[in-house]
């Protein structure tokens, strides 16, 4: 896509109040660990997701190594959990009206999820290990920041990411326009969704007069939509809930089903295809989101 331009990311001026808000952002990954049980909800999960991601941000400018593996390690363990809860969520939306063996398949479905779920959960807070993880997060406040780029230095580097992290939103485009795969939309979303919480950092330091943030959470929104129909489309091919329509005598409403999610899937794909590289134009315009105040 060659009409869009890198070129469109301004200059930054680093905020005061950036390394108070690193802190603060510190502290609050440090109560989410703390607070992390077999029974966290989706919203506790999620919530510490997008702290994962914001530090992984911020990590990556400031060049704190530690922090960005530590980010890194947690959103991995996190994301089986979240797969679950998006699949549970759609599973109730899909057969809310429905009856008969249909709901009866669901009825045995859900409590599987939610025993995965468990186990998850459970492995989760063997890995996370949470007194190691409090202890490894208060190094990285005392000593690891004092290492990391001088907050006078960091325009630059903020730039430099930036505009790495666009240039790869727009190679991915330029893969999923010629490849029309959902592979290659994946990689689309994932650098979307990297760039923005860059455009979030950028934004701290300097409030922008129109925030870029919006425009990019509405594609993510798109792609996330389609992402999570291909991984309950990949739930509904196991083993265990095919065991489940067989026991319901709903092996064709569940093949029904899958087709249903394949031909959402395609169309969805198709729709971005055709309206996704105005929505990126959008946001590569320097007059809208992009550009500072």
């Amino acid at each position: 896509m060659h009409s869009l331009s890198t070129e469109a990311i301004p200059s930054i001026a680093p905020a005061p109040l950036f390394a108070k808000r690193l802190k603060n952002q510190l502290n609050t990954l440090k109560k989410e660990i703390t607070g992390l049980n077999i029974k966290s909800s989706r919203k506790e999960i999620h919530d510490l997701r997008v702290s994962c991601r914001r530090l992984e941000s911020k990590s990556i400018v400031l060049k704190i190594n530690s922090l960005e593996r530590f980010s890194k390690e947690l959103i991995r363990a996190l994301g089986p959990i979240r797969s679950l809860d998006v699949c549970q969520r759609d599973l109730k939306n899909r057969f809310k009206n429905k009856s008969g063996k249909e709901k009866e398949l669901l009825s045995l479905i859900i409590p599987w999820i939610k025993n995965k779920r468990k186990k998850l959960q459970k492995a989760l807070l063997r890995e996370v290990k949470k007194e190691k993880k409090i202890t490894l997060l208060e190094k990285i406040a005392l000593e690891d920041l004092k290492k990391s780029v001088p907050l006078k230095d960091l325009e630059p580097v903020l730039e430099k990411e930036l505009q790495q992290g666009w240039a790869l939103v727009l190679k991915n485009w330029a893969l999923f326009e010629e490849k029309e795969k959902i592979s290659a939309l994946h990689e689309v979303r994932i650098s979307l969704k990297k760039f923005r919480y860059l455009v979030e950092v950028k934004e701290e330091c300097t409030p922008a007069s129109k925030s870029s943030v919006p425009e990019i959470k509405a594609i993510q929104d798109r792609l996330g939509l389609i992402h999570d129909a291909e991984v309950l489309r990949d739930l509904l091919k196991d083993s265990k809930i095919k065991r489940f329509a067989r026991k319901t005598k709903t092996r064709k409403d569940l093949k029904r089903l899958r087709t249903e999610l394949k031909l959402e899937i395609k169309k969805k794909m198709e729709n971005f295809h055709q309206t996704g590289e105005k929505a990126l134009q959008e946001i590569s315009n320097p007059e809208q989101a992009l550009k500072a105040s």
